[in-house]
Parts: structure tokens; sequence; C-alpha cells
């Protein structure tokens, strides 16, 4: 590899929120036409990790059990290769790799998939959300496909974009006295008893997580001439394909019906790349906030009506202090009480004999500080929904469709996630390539059924469709 800045910073608050998180990674899955070898493969990712310095870093706490990420020492990138058989073995794929936790102190918290056909093959990159939005996996996989296609292109070499934080958020965002005295307060509680999960905890945690939920992936492929009819449809009536897909998840829910209790709000991630201080352009990293809209739309009344209606809410709440509160918030809380939430919701499941079982037991059980704190936002408990639809679209990516001699079909793109799957009734992650839409749906088995949820989908079709 060729020589690199050393990278050694601290990890954001904002990063943080996802810290060993079992159930938080982002996943780009590509179809591409054309032969692609194994040592090809390996190559090109290799030289992915000269362009991208996320790919260089391993986590390492220091000795106040704050992560860093470091590029010493760093082991090598997980590469693999393997025959495609069927069209569905990135779903499998994407399912067997959820299982297997990251070794985030040895290695970076990524993983690169081919599966090997006919004159076709699957391409996956499986992250975890520490390191990547689902835009910097559009980026990395577009940067992947040009390696594979032009073996001698040499891609320019990318910073380590400054994270969100105090020092990147716009100047329009603040709190007030009162507000940061309650954190502060909040702050002084924690740090008579604080609790910090390592690895070991991670890894306990990960299989308690795994062993109780199922994440169930379902898509919606839109032709190309399907795609431009959306969009037309879309232009005609002022709103945004992003609009439209938001309103076509809740009609299809209330259409189907059975997912108990309703929950109609609805959560859309939008990019804050462009709305930082310091812009991190094309760098991987975390760079995505949530509007959250509540009761958005009224199912009774026509469709695409309905659909004006969000567009308007939805881009009247695309402001900085939508977008950047919760983050500020977070940078004055310590980042260990966000940490500490996947134990306090599943550390109840952890096996007896597991190593560590009392300590993470006991913790999960007391009615502290933090499960106090979850218990404000309704989320103390696994079992409860905080959140009807998640939608994040990338949008129509510009990037190419020929890469030499291969063909890009078409890309989907699962968006992962802060909460448990079971407390959201269903992510949407819709990205645009290829002149193609391609849309994933992902649901926890135990809150909607696959039936169901084929039914959902069929409704959401119909819906963009008709």
């Amino acid at each position: 590899m060729k020589h690199q800045q050393p990278i050694h910073r601290r990890v954001s608050p904002a990063e943080r929120m996802f810290t060993r998180s079992p159930f938080s990674v982002v996943a780009m899955f590509a179809r591409v036409h054309g032969d692609i070898s194994s040592d090809l493969f390996s190559s090109a990712v290799g030289n992915l990790q000269e362009r991208h310095a996320q790919l260089r870093v391993r986590l390492e706490d220091d000795h106040e059990h704050v992560p860093w990420m470091t590029s010493t020492d760093v082991g090598e990138l997980f590469v693999e290769v393997r025959a495609r058989d069927t069209e569905r073995d990135w779903v499998a794929l994407y399912d067997e790799q959820c299982r297997i936790p990251f070794v985030f102190e040895k290695e970076p918290a990524v993983r690169f998939f081919l599966l090997r056909g006919e004159g076709v093959s699957d391409i996956l990159i499986f992250c975890h959300h520490i390191l990547c939005d689902g835009l910097s996996l559009a980026y990395l996989m577009r940067d992947l496909l040009t390696c594979l296609g032009e073996p001698s292109a040499q891609l320019a070499s990318l910073p380590q974009a400054a994270p969100v934080s105090r020092e990147t958020i716009p100047d329009d965002v603040s709190i007030n006295f009162l507000v940061r005295w309650i954190l502060n307060r909040t702050n002084k509680k924690w740090h008579k008893q604080p609790f910090y999960l390592d690895q070991e905890d991670y890894e306990v945690l990960h299989e308690a997580y795994w062993s109780q939920t199922a994440h169930k992936m379902l898509t919606i492929h839109l032709t190309e001439a399907e795609t431009t009819a959306l969009v037309e449809r879309c232009r005609g009536e002022g709103v945004t394909v992003n609009s439209a897909l938001g309103a076509a998840a809740l009609y299809a829910q209330e259409s189907v019906g059975g997912m108990l209790p309703v929950q109609p709000q609805l959560a859309v991630a939008a990019s804050l790349r462009e709305r930082m201080k310091e812009a991190p352009g094309e760098s991987m990293g975390f760079f995505a906030g949530v509007v959250e809209v509540d009761r958005p739309v009224d199912v009774h009344r026509p469709f695409w009506e309905q659909v004006s209606v969000l567009h308007e809410r939805l881009q009247s709440s695309y402001t900085n202090k939508n977008l950047f509160l919760d983050f500020l918030l977070w940078c004055h809380l310590d980042p260990a009480i966000l940490e500490s939430r996947i134990c306090k919701t599943h550390g109840d499941l952890v096996a007896p004999d597991a190593p560590q079982f009392e300590r993470l037991h006991s913790f999960a059980e007391a009615q502290d500080l933090v499960w106090k704190l979850l218990k404000r936002r309704g989320m103390e408990r696994r079992e409860n929904v905080v959140m009807g639809t998640a939608l994040t679209n990338l949008g129509r990516l510009d990037i190419p469709q020929e890469y030499g001699p291969l063909r890009l079909e078409r890309m989907w793109m699962n968006p992962g996630g802060a909460f448990p799957l079971a407390m959201v009734h269903m992510v949407v992650g819709a990205v645009t390539c290829a002149g193609k839409l391609s849309i994933l749906l992902e649901y926890a088995e135990e809150r909607c059924t696959t039936e169901r949820m084929e039914q959902i989908k069929e409704e959401m079709r119909g819906f963009l469709l008709g």
C-alpha cells in the first residue's frame, strides 16, 4: 500500500450512537453483467483501500473507554468470492453475515463479497454504520466497479472527512442554557455509576440479539420504462419520488392492515453532506440525518393528493435545526449513555452461561438513568414500536452504467438503522441507477409476517405505478 497519512481520531458522539450495535449495518448490492475473476476482485478492493480512509482503520478504546479510529496495526480487509447459483443468493448471504460479529479492534468493520456467476455476478458490500452511511456505499460501489472495469485506473485518495460534531454543525443550530444544564446534570448522574461495553460484551449481545430476531428482506424492481413513468408522474404532480415512496409505504400498510399497534409516523433520511461546515464530499462516513413526520397523510383520501400533502410537509421539515439538533444534543451527552442502549433493551436475552452474564443482565434489569431516558421516548422495552416507516432514498445516482467490459444492471441498498428492527414496522431503502428504481423492504418477522409483507410490497408497487 502506498504511504498514507496516519489516522488517529476520537470516534464522534454521532458515530458512537452505533458503537458495537449488533444491528446497525449498511449494505449495498450490485448486479453486474460480464466476467469478474477472483484475482481481479481482490485487486480492485485493494485499490479502494488506497482511496477511502475508513477502509484503513480499526477501533481502539483508550483508558477512559473512549473509542478511537486508528490506522495502526490494522488487519486486512475481508474479501471473499463464492459461486452464484440463484438470483436470491445475495439475500441469504446478507442474512448469514448479519449473524457474524465484527472484530472492531483488529480490522475494518466492512466485508466485500463477489457472488460469481456465468456472465452475471452479484457484489455485496457489508459495512457497520459507524464507518458509513448509504451514500458512502454508493460511492464505494461505483469506485469498485471502476476498478473492476478499468484495472489500471488510478483513483485519487480522499481524506478522512471530519465527522458531524460541534465544530462541523451549522451555526444556526444551537441549544439553550437550560438544555445544556439538564444534559450536564445527566452526565454527572451517569458518571457516578457508568457502564461500558467492550468487544466481548458486544459479541455476547450480538449473539443474544440474533438468536431472537429475524430480519427479512423483499425487493421491488421497476423497469427502466416504469421508473421513467413514475418520475414523469411525480414531476407532473409537482412532487418528488421520495414523497411518493413515503406515501406508498403508508398507504400499503394501511391497505393490508394487521400491523398492530398502528404507527402512522414516517421518518425520512436526508444527507447532511452539503449542510456541514466542512463538506465531506464523497468520503466515507456517517453523514445522514432524519426528519420525522407524524400522521403525514390521510389514507382515506386520493393517493396522489396526499403525496402532495406529504411533499409539502417534508420540504418544510428539511431545516438545519430538524436535521442536526439531535446530533448537537448527543455532543453534550456522554456518548457511553447512547452506547449502553442495546444492553438495556436486550441484555436480558443473554444466556446464563454466557461470559459477562451477571453484569449485562443486571444492567438490563435496572430501572436507572438510561432506562428513564429510554422510557421518555417509549424505547425502554424492545416490544415497543417507536416508528412506523423509516425511508432512505438515495435518489438517482449519477454513476455510469458501463465499466469497461462490465455493465451495471441495478443496485439495492439496505440502510440499516439506529434502532432494533422490531421497533420499526418497516424499513425502506431505495436507489435509482442504470435508469431503474430498486426498492428494498426490511422487516422483523416477529412484527409482520412475510405473507403480509408480500401483500404490502404489491400494494406499494400498485400505488407507485397505478
